[in-house]
């Protein structure tokens, strides 16, 4: 069974940051303060990036397993 809720998703801040925001997780903070401020859930959660992808990793280990 296919599950999906569709949530608008803003698009995954790590796309646009610099090497260092990135080196350092700065593009972590918005998300934390709004963790901080009220309950998260799920619409609060940003895009997964397409090599976050489940499929592409499941792919991958298939690969790297035979």
């Amino acid at each position: 069974m296919d599950f999906q809720r569709k949530y608008y998703q803003e698009s995954n801040p790590k796309d646009s940051v610099n090497p260092i925001a990135n080196a350092l997780f700065l593009w972590t903070l918005p998300f934390v303060r709004r963790g901080q401020r009220t309950n998260l859930g799920p619409d609060d959660l940003f895009r997964v990036l397409p090599s976050d992808e489940s499929k592409g990793l499941s792919d991958r280990l298939e690969r790297l397993k035979n």
